[in-house]
């Protein structure tokens, strides 16, 4: 997502603060690979666990109701686009790491790498419709409470999906969100995260 906002404003890409926050967030210390560990690990679409962070950051709570309007806006998506255009992207870095000197990616290893990027680049573009979808419902929300840690353990407890494991993942993405959060104010937060899902 890193080089993302000169190249949303050339392509013409509407404005977005879900977008923006997205971008900034995943830029920072480990939260790319907690992003990607958590999606591995459960199965998650990172988008809506990105949507429950930046809801919290903007003091709106994450209740069933606007989760499941939040599915139902990018799933089919998601199951129909995103999903097919990683795992053609995975396929490809595995038939690179695997490549034999017979096969295509191993007589032509740099044009196979190429159009690995290439998917890697219409995945993003995927993804970015799909926040864009998100945003635009996040956007009709009203903050009921203060933008805080705890607000965004319960928005990630909202998901229903996390176990004792995801503990440092989630513990990074929300003190990335919440850098001022103290350690002690964290656990208690994480503890209700897994005492509710």
């Amino acid at each position: 997502m890193a080089d993302g906002q000169d190249a949303v404003k050339a392509a013409g890409w509407p404005d977005s603060a879900f977008w923006t926050f997205s971008v900034d967030l995943y830029d920072r210390p480990g939260v790319e690979a907690a992003c990607l560990a958590l999606q591995d690990r459960r199965g998650l679409n990172v988008n809506l666990l990105l949507f429950a962070l930046w809801l919290a950051d903007c003091g709106v709570a994450l209740d069933q109701p606007t989760l499941a309007r939040a599915n139902a806006a990018v799933a089919s998506w998601q199951a129909e686009i995103i999903d097919p255009l990683r795992g053609v992207r995975l396929q490809l870095r595995d038939r690179i790491a695997d490549a034999d000197s017979d096969g295509i990616a191993g007589q032509w290893p740099r044009q196979t790498k190429a159009l690995r990027q290439a998917i890697l680049a219409i995945e993003l573009d995927g993804e970015h419709l799909a926040q864009l979808a998100l945003g635009r419902l996040g956007d009709q929300l009203k903050p009921s409470r203060q933008a805080s840690a705890k607000l965004a353990g319960d928005n990630l407890a909202s998901l229903g999906m996390f176990e004792e494991e995801d503990r440092g993942d989630l513990a990074n993405l929300i003190k990335q969100v919440f850098p001022d959060a103290r350690p002690a104010h964290l656990e208690a937060v994480l503890d209700r995260v897994f005492s509710e899902t």
